[in-house]
């Protein structure tokens, strides 16, 4: 297996990204490093001085190759200043990225961001780690040293002979019967996970929701995190209270209602926004009264 470092500048926050609960097997070996298997692949991510890490990806790839899935999975190729720029006149959002610079929406694995979020709804992001990590076991462990060694996630096919049964005694829960059905669903209909990125947004969802269990905000999820759909803004609790009490939208509004109004404040990086506000609210409201009071007294 080949190894290729590359250095992340400032603009990549390892510690944001890393719990921003929008990836689910990284893992934080110490103040200094973070491994996270990606695919088939590992990341290593050390921290470095002046906010810069050094990310080496173990894989059989060519070091051009390594890069370019490095700058896929980062976004490293969007220019993220610009993107930022265009979001902070929202004084909510300003804050955010005050707290967050370097946090940025992540391009991942579909088939893996698709089990992730099926496993998110109603759902912690401990458990849902954890019966990531139970699934990747199902596949035989990479050994790269004493030191190092992973569980890739599963292909299709591996997927597609898991049971019901089996994801039960993962402690998959009640979602164990969608899990087993989409692996099934994508094999049967010869679905190219690659191909339909290039649909738009409203076909795209219509697309992924025609799996069972598989609702607006998870088929959002898995469209903001991994088909490049950056307008796109997931709705849960935590972007519907915030939504609320953040730019007063009326609490009976719909899912709809508030993806738009995100979509016209924000425009084509609303996702990004979104991801912000989700992130700060969740991690900060806990010293507030309510989310709005997080946005104005954080320290």
């Amino acid at each position: 297996m080949n190894e290729y470092s590359f250095t992340l500048n400032n603009d990549v926050n390892i510690d944001e990204i890393a719990t921003s609960g929008q990836c689910f097997r990284w893992k934080k070996v110490n103040s200094n490093l973070y491994i996270a298997p990606i695919g088939s692949y590992l990341l290593e991510v050390r921290k470095q001085v002046k906010n810069k890490s050094v990310v080496t990806i173990y894989s059989d790839m060519t070091d051009k190759k390594a890069k370019d899935f490095l700058l896929n999975y980062f976004n490293l190729n969007l220019d993220y200043q610009k993107i930022i720029d265009s979001i902070i006149f929202d004084p909510y959002v300003k804050v955010a990225v005050d707290k967050a610079y370097g946090l940025r929406v992540l391009n991942q694995d579909p088939l893996e961001t698709i089990f992730s979020f099926m496993l998110s709804q109603n759902n912690t992001v401990l458990n849902v780690s954890r019966c990531i990590e139970r699934i990747c076991e199902k596949n035989e462990q990479i050994v790269l040293d004493k030191r190092l060694s992973y569980f890739p996630f599963p292909n299709i096919e591996t997927l597609a002979k898991l049971t019901i049964k089996d994801y039960e005694e993962m402690k998959c829960g009640y979602r164990a019967r969608y899990l087993n059905r989409i692996a099934e669903t994508i094999l049967k209909k010869k679905m190219n996970l690659e191909r339909i990125k290039k649909l738009s947004s409203d076909k795209l969802r219509t697309k992924l929701m025609e799996f069972d269990g598989i609702g607006e905000k998870v088929a959002d999820c898995i469209m903001l995190y991994s088909m490049r759909k950056s307008e796109l803004v997931p709705m849960d609790t935590w972007v519907q209270k915030a939504s609320i009490e953040l730019y007063g939208l009326r609490k009976n509004c719909t899912n709809k209602e508030i993806r738009e109004f995100y979509i016209q404040r924000f425009g084509k990086y609303a996702g990004w926004a979104h991801l912000f506000i989700f992130n700060h609210a969740r991690k900060y409201s806990k010293q507030s009264k309510n989310i709005k009071d997080c946005f104005v007294n954080t320290k």
